[in-house]
């Protein structure tokens, strides 16, 4: 930071008219005192001082070189430069050879003007004085002789208070002075050199600490040029840890570091807590009686005495104590202690980048391992897709079985593998497939479930580890193992939805301990695997299941389909001959017969259309329905429906058709609509002894589709059964009267006969107070409409 060069060039105080300033190598001025040295941007490259410290051949090291020169502003000045290799840059100081020898020349010419005059009035009253005088004389002349010489502590002793003692005491008070100036001199030369000293230790421990970024090294080297550059006998480092917060012992020097490393340590030491606390140097005239010292024994034992702490600052973080210890008393002057601040500051920079680095290794080994796991990590998630994929692509078990000791030989890094399943017929691990084994062998009688130490994992639901199978006392059979040259097993259990299907077992040739990693990943292998084997075996299960029902199907339905044909001709024929009797084409009956005649045609008519509906519930189920849509003009379609209950009913029961005459053309199948209509129509005036049934149509275009409703006042049917009516069958308990006649096949006819039109039906019913069964049709389902249906309409 030229910044900082240029404040600290201004804070140089020299006397005599001096400066200081820092020039480059190539003789540019960069910084100095004076400001405008730098902003001319003047060069002093032609000067020999500035030529001869940056030479080459004098450039590698310190070189300090004294001249005598005339600067830029014709001044004649006394110059010290020293260059420094490491900015390779030269600081100079200059003082004015005027006003450094000014005093000392104008003392100098006032003596020879005094000793002039003096020479002058002895010559004059030579005659008169000469035996007085001229003892004085020679003094005052041997004295100035000395002082030009430079032997400015000399005094000339004249007695007497005569003109010649009062120029004696004027020529010593003037060597006083000029001693006093030479005193001031040197002490500001010997101050210049000890600042000059103690920058040159600053940057040799800078250089030093900062060559590193090792913790450990950079305490050493620190320790080391401490040693070297400082005149204290011992030092300690102490350091704050970062993460736990205490006060740790991390470096000393010319002490035994065992010794103090392994003292027991209660707690943080007064003297060092307080430097860290205060933020400031802590000093101690003698540590072996001082309270605040700590383990006053092990200073007593190395025989230290006088302390000094200084706080490792950083930014106002404080990264620990530096201290220095004497083995004699010693006064830590302000010099001293700022000096040492400024040393503890570079020190705590150098410590800090040393933890910052040893912070960024750790987190880059970190990073490393967590990049590792997670390389292992997506490596095991392919592994388990690709398993998953190659055993999920077929439903057969031995397949299954196949691929997956294929995949597992491919991926994992096992010698042999097996597969157990759980056969719950025998009740017993039975041997499935295996890997790099001899089958034969495997499955013999002495290796069946129950005998090895699979059955072990499978009693226990978890993962089992034998280091050695050849010599663990829980293996049954080790001249096997012996043989196949197999030594360390893991068995994981095959579990799906809770149940235990199998076990998996993993075989090495090498004696190998299986880490945590490997269980949990052979783990999810084994559920895998435990999923595709429970699918196979539900597929089994099922193709099993989908053949015999398929038999029992059509058994069902051939015995339906036989019964109900067979039952036809018979109830045809009652029929028939109930009605020539009830014709009198037999002969006359009385009306008894009469009643018991139209009963047995009722019945027998009930029975022809259970017949019907039992055939029309089989062809359904067997798929043989087909629609077969034609126009139907729906206006007729219902008044020739209406006509079919015209008969009088033998109860106190009313039909109310609610549609309109202008009914439009639709395509759809009249014969099925019409099965519906009916099933309903019946069903609705089978439970409903008094009241009424209503029907009702109409036709809306907003949600295109027209709708049939038929509405009746009869028993109704409990709401937990209404989920259940529609299917094949089912007859409500409980709901109907139990005289009726039926066997569940009108409202499943309904369903199925309303989905082939596309449409749906639905019920709504109150025990006691009747239902309403509601079938609708869409519009797409009946084909082209003939005629513009606007809005709603309601059919009468």
């Amino acid at each position: 930071s030229l910044k900082s060069l240029w404040d600290l060039t201004g804070e140089f105080r020299l006397t005599y008219g001096g400066r200081a300033y820092v020039v480059e190598q190539t003789g540019r001025v960069i910084a100095a005192g004076d400001s405008s040295l730098v902003l001319r941007q003047l060069s002093f490259a032609d000067r020999p001082l500035i030529r001869q410290l940056t030479h080459p051949a004098s450039s590698a090291v310190y070189s300090l070189v004294q001249d005598v020169y005339i600067n830029e502003n014709k001044a004649s000045v006394t110059a010290t430069g020293l260059f420094l290799p490491g900015p390779r840059w030269v600081v100079v100081v200059e003082q004015s050879q005027a006003l450094l020898y000014g005093p000392i020349e104008q003392k100098l010419w006032l003596s020879l003007g005094i000793s002039l005059i003096g020479l002058l009035v002895s010559f004059g009253l030579a005659r008169s004085l000469s035996s007085r005088l001229s003892g004085p004389i020679i003094r005052l002349r041997e004295g100035v002789k000395l002082i030009g010489h430079g032997r400015l502590e000399h005094r000339v002793v004249v007695e007497g208070r005569d003109e010649v003692g009062e120029l004696a005491m004027h020529f010593n008070a003037m060597a006083e002075s000029l001693e006093e100036q030479e005193a001031a001199r040197k002490q500001a030369e010997e101050r210049t050199q000890r600042q000059l000293e103690h920058i040159t230790a600053l940057r040799e421990i800078s250089v030093s600490t900062t060559s590193t970024l090792d913790l450990d090294s950079v305490l050493k080297l620190l320790m080391e040029k401490i040693d070297i550059l400082l005149p204290y006998t011992a030092a300690l480092v102490w350091l704050v840890n970062r993460e736990s917060g205490q006060v740790e012992r991390a470096a000393c020097w010319n002490l035994d570091e065992a010794e103090w490393k392994g003292r027991k340590l209660i707690g943080t030491p007064l003297l060092v807590k307080l430097a860290i606390e205060g933020k400031a140097p802590v000093v101690a005239s003698n540590v072996q009686t001082d309270p605040r010292a700590g383990d006053r024994e092990f200073f007593r034992r190395n025989r230290l005495v006088s302390y000094l702490g200084v706080p490792l600052l950083v930014r106002g973080d404080v990264l620990g104590v530096l201290s220095f210890l004497t083995r004699e008393g010693h006064e830590f002057t302000e010099e001293e202690i700022e000096f040492l601040r400024t040393l503890s500051g570079q020190a705590a920079i150098a410590i800090q980048n040393a933890q910052l680095h040893e912070e960024s290794k750790a987190q880059a080994l970190e990073l490393d391992r967590a990049n590792s796991d997670l390389r292992r990590s997506l490596e095991r998630i392919r592994a388990l897709q690709e398993i998953e994929q190659a055993i999920t692509s077929t439903l057969d078990l031995r397949n299954v079985l196949n691929l997956l000791l294929e995949k597992i030989e491919f991926l994992l890094p096992y010698s042999a593998a097996t597969i157990r399943l759980f056969d719950k017929q025998s009740r017993l691990l039975e041997p499935v497939a295996c890997r790099h084994l001899n089958e034969e062998e495997w499955r013999a009688e002495k290796w069946r479930a129950g005998h090895g130490t699979p059955n072990l994992v499978f009693e226990t639901k978890a993962p089992l580890m034998i280091a050695n199978v050849q010599t663990d006392p829980r293996v049954r059979d080790p001249e096997f193992f012996r043989k196949q040259g197999l030594v360390s097993y893991i068995g994981v259990p095959l579990i799906a939805k809770d149940e235990v299907l199998g076990v998996v077992s993993f075989y090495t040739k090498g004696e190998h301990e299986f880490s945590q990693e490997e269980i949990e990943f052979l783990g999810s292998v084994a559920r895998q695997a435990a999923i595709a084997i429970h699918n196979s075996q539900l597929h089994e299960q099922a193709k099993s299941q989908a053949v015999e029902l398929e038999k029992a199907n059509k058994v069902k339905d051939e015995f339906l389909g036989f019964v109900s044909h067979e039952l036809r001709t018979p109830v045809n024929a009652v029929v028939g001959y109930a009605a020539m009797i009830q014709d009198k084409l037999l002969g006359e009956i009385n009306p008894e017969q009469e009643k018991a005649l139209e009963k047995i045609i009722s019945r027998s008519n009930d029975l022809l259309s259970m017949i019907g509906s039992i055939l029309e519930a089989t062809r359904i189920e067997a798929g043989a329905v087909k629609v077969e849509s034609s126009e139907v003009n729906l206006g007729g379609f219902l008044d020739v429906l209406k006509s079919t209950y015209d008969a009088p009913l033998d109860k106190e029961l009313t039909l109310n058709w609610d549609y309109r005459s202008d009914l439009p053309v639709v395509k759809t199948d009249s014969g099925k609509l019409s099965h519906i209509l009916q099933n309903l129509i019946n069903n609705a005036i089978k439970f409903t002894e008094k009241g009424s049934v209503k029907i009702s149509a109409r036709s809306r275009s907003d949600t295109k589709n027209v709708e049939f409703k038929v509405t009746d006042t009869g028993i109704g049917i409990p709401k937990e059964s209404l989920p259940v009516i529609f299917e094949i069958f089912r007859q409500v308990n409980g709901s109907r009267d139990k005289s009726s006649s039926g066997v569940g096949l009108g409202l499943h006819i309904v369903k199925k006969f309303t989905e082939l039109l596309g449409g749906m039906v639905d019920v709504e019913s109150e025990p006691g107070k009747g239902s309403t069964f509601t079938v609708t049709i869409p519009y797409e389902s009946l084909g082209a409409i003939s005629g513009q249906l606007s809005g709603e309409q309601q059919i009468h």
